[in-house]
């Protein structure tokens, strides 16, 4: 149950230094077309990436604690 939790945190701490690099990258694209591409990632993060690693968090390192 132990490495299970550190394999956890691990994969969630290396996710979240990855996406803090990605999110603090502020060359944003000077056209519609690549505005609406930055737009379409962020949504897709904010959707689709975010939510499972919340709760991954919320069910394996909160009850630890």
């Amino acid at each position: 149950m132990q490495d299970d939790y550190e394999r956890l945190v691990t994969d969630l701490l290396e996710w979240i230094h990855t996406k803090i690099g990605e999110l603090n990258d502020r060359n944003f694209s000077n056209s519609l077309d690549g505005i609406k591409r930055d737009m379409a990632s962020f949504t897709n993060y904010r959707l689709q990436e975010k939510p499972p690693k919340y709760v991954t968090c919320d069910t394996h390192c909160i009850p630890v604690l």
